[in-house]
């Protein structure tokens, strides 16, 4: 779920995550999706976003390295600063 803060300030909340095994076919085991889902819908994941592009974030000091990883993926997905969203572009995706 998005949540509009501000003009310029947003943030965003998981909910009803799963974890699949690494066949991409099952279900991981139940205590796994528990600790899993647990760690991913704690936090809301505040940022800052102006152009297409995220300027900050703001996490909790609580969040795990990897929930908080995990969401800025999330994130870096909605980025898009192109200048015309009309033309056709081919690009290289730098670090």
């Amino acid at each position: 779920m998005l949540n509009v803060l501000t003009f310029k300030d947003i943030e965003f909340q998981l909910h009803d995550t799963t974890l699949f095994a690494s066949d991409d076919q099952t279900y991981a085991d139940r205590d796994q999706q528990k600790v899993f889902a647990k760690a991913l819908e704690r936090f809301p994941m505040r940022f800052s976003f102006q152009d297409g592009v995220t300027e900050a974030i703001c996490p909790y000091d609580e969040e795990s390295k990897w929930a908080l990883n995990l969401k800025k993926g999330i994130l870096s997905a909605f980025q898009n600063s192109m200048d015309n969203l009309e033309k056709d572009f081919k690009g290289t995706e730098v670090r």
